[in-house]
């Protein structure tokens, strides 16, 4: 006769239920994870609500989307170009393709729809880069700068990079005088871009004349003049100062 260890079957019945209920589960989630791939879904939702959960995912970062400003008043406009476009943000948290945005100059905030709301991006530790209609904008620390952080567009990254920085700023309204008589209404007004150069990971720093170079390499002043004369570069056009920092990364 024998002897039934009824431990063991109670912890078999056991197992069996539990895997039994492990594979309902599992069915479930599958026909949950088949309805949200018909619907065009990720697991995180739509592709716009993973982009608004990614950006919400941290307090400092949400404070960074802000609403769109009234433009319509004022002459002229702020924005990098004037149609959306679909570009790539790289944040901290993810990656994010053909999102449709435009760069706003002035506000230094990229504008984007989401859910049929247009909301601003701005500056942040979490934005990694942002590439744009051919621009990367990159985000930067910029000497004598009122704010924190800053984007900046990277026009050529090795030992030495360059960036600029566009610079659009807004006019007020001028009321009627009595030496002008006609008011002036409010405008954006375009000003000469800005550059700066950075070695390896230090700090940036502003170009305003191409004498800041000569002192910033001396060593190889003698010969960049002679690379700048015989190549007929100029300081004030940007595709030549890419060319003259080019020139100095090679010679450090």
């Amino acid at each position: 006769r024998k002897i039934v260890n009824t431990k063991k079957i109670s912890l078999f019945v056991t197992i069996f239920f539990i895997h039994r209920l492990n594979m309902k589960r599992l069915f479930i989630l599958l026909f949950l994870f088949a309805q949200t791939a018909l619907n065009g879904q990720t697991g995180f939702g739509t592709y716009n609500d993973r982009i608004l959960q990614i950006f919400q995912l941290d307090v400092n970062l949400r404070a960074n989307l802000n609403n769109v400003y009234d433009y319509s008043n004022i002459n002229g406009s702020p924005f990098l170009q004037e149609k959306f476009s679909s570009g790539n943000v790289q944040t901290s948290k993810d990656f994010f393709k053909n999102v449709n945005m435009k760069y706003n100059i002035v506000d230094d905030a990229f504008l984007f729809e989401l859910n049929g709301k247009e909301l601003y991006l701005e500056p942040s530790k979490y934005v990694k880069s942002v590439f744009l209609d051919s621009y990367n904008f990159v985000v930067r620390q910029l000497p004598n700068s009122k704010k924190s952080i800053d984007f900046v567009i990277e026009l050529d990254s090795s030992k030495i990079s360059i960036f600029c920085k566009k610079i659009k700023l807004y006019k007020p309204a001028e009321a009627a005088t009595a030496i002008v008589a006609t008011p002036k209404p409010a405008s954006f007004v375009d000003k000469p871009n800005k550059y700066y150069i950075q070695l390896g990971s230090g700090p940036l720093i502003f170009l305003e004349k191409l004498k800041d170079i000569y002192q910033l390499f001396p060593a190889e002043a003698e010969a960049l003049k002679k690379y700048i004369k015989a190549e007929d570069l100029e300081f004030k056009k940007e595709i030549d100062l890419i060319k003259i920092v080019q020139f100095c990364s090679a010679k450090v």
